[in-house]
């Protein structure tokens, strides 16, 4: 959802879901080149990368999705 507070700054919302379609467990990360600044993240960990641009990891207590999971 995107938002503004009535002075020229605005924001967005976003909700990432990641689904196992697989049979085994996996352990994620994600990374996508985004034309923004993230300020804040939630269940996630974040760094901006040379490499691989905006890099969203596991929080410690979420590391691996389990087959059929979300």
């Amino acid at each position: 959802a995107e938002w503004t507070d009535g002075g020229g700054v605005h924001g967005l919302v976003a909700e990432v879901y990641l689904e196992n379609t697989g049979a085994q467990p996996v352990l994620w990360s994600v990374g996508m080149e985004l034309n923004a600044t993230v300020t804040d993240v939630w269940n996630a960990t974040y760094e901006l990368t040379e490499d691989h641009g905006h890099v969203f990891s596991p929080a410690p207590w979420n590391t691996r999705v389990e087959p059929g999971q979300t």
